[in-house]
C-alpha cells in the first residue's frame, strides 16, 4: 500500500467515524429484535415469542440480555416510539395486542401490568448500559430508554433508537452480512437491511 493509498484509507475511517457519531446523536442505537422461527418478523406484529435482542454497532452484535417480559415490552416501547407511552398506555396498549393474537384466557396472564412498568423499565436500562458499555459506546441508557413528561403530569417512556426485527432462521445471514464489512456498517447505511423487515423510530 503506497502512502496515498494510506492517507485516503485513513481519511475514509474518520469520515466513517464522524458519520456514525452524527447518526448516534441523531437517531440513536440501533436494534435487532429476534422472534422465533416461523413467526411474522415486522414492527405491526402484535404477539411474538421473543428469541433475543441485539445492539448492532461497528459490524457487531452485542446481547441486550432481557427475560421474555422485558423483551415484550422492550418490543412495544420499540413499536410505539413515535409518542412517550405512559404506563396505562403500555398496559391497555399490550392488552389490545395480545387480543389480536392470542386466546382470550391467555390475554391476562400476559399483559403488562401499569403497576410493574416502572420496575421493568428500570431492569431494560440495566440490560442497555451494560451492552453499550461492551459497545464502546459513551451514551447513557436513560438517554436511549427515555422518561418524558405528559400534559397529565404522568411519566411517559420513549425510545431514542432505530430497529429492526428478523426471525432466528434470518440472523445467520444478517450475521455474515454485517460481517463482510467491518467497521463499515450503520444501520442506515445497511443495504441488506434497509428496505426489508425494519422500523426506523424517530
Amino acid at each position: 500500500m503506497s502512502v496515498s493509498e494510506a492517507v485516503d484509507r485513513i481519511i475514509d475511517e474518520l469520515e466513517f467515524i464522524e458519520a456514525e457519531r452524527r447518526q448516534l446523536k441523531a437517531k440513536g442505537p440501533h436494534f435487532m429484535i429476534v422472534q422465533r422461527d416461523g413467526e411474522q418478523c415486522n414492527a405491526c406484529a402484535s404477539h411474538r415469542d421473543f428469541a433475543a435482542v441485539y445492539l448492532l454497532h461497528q459490524g457487531r452484535f452485542f446481547q441486550v440480555s432481557l427475560g421474555t417480559v422485558l423483551m415484550r415490552l422492550f418490543d412495544y416501547l420499540a413499536r410505539h416510539n413515535r409518542v412517550a407511552q405512559t404506563a396505562k398506555q403500555i398496559e391497555n396498549g399490550t392488552r389490545i395486542d395480545l387480543s389480536l393474537r392470542v386466546p382470550r384466557d391467555a390475554v391476562s396472564t400476559s399483559v403488562i401490568p401499569r403497576r410493574y412498568v416502572r420496575v421493568y423499565v428500570r431492569r431494560i436500562r440495566q440490560a442497555l448500559g451494560v451492552a453499550l458499555r461492551q459497545a464502546g459506546l459513551e451514551i447513557e441508557s436513560d438517554a436511549v430508554l427515555a422518561s418524558d413528561g405528559t400534559a397529565l403530569n404522568e411519566v411517559g417512556y420513549r425510545f431514542h433508537g432505530t430497529f429492526e426485527w428478523l426471525n432466528t432462521a434470518e440472523v445467520q445471514q444478517a450475521t455474515k452480512d454485517w460481517a463482510e464489512v467491518p467497521n463499515r456498517v450503520t444501520a442506515s447505511t445497511s443495504t441488506h437491511f434497509r428496505g426489508r423487515r425494519s422500523h426506523l423510530g424517530g
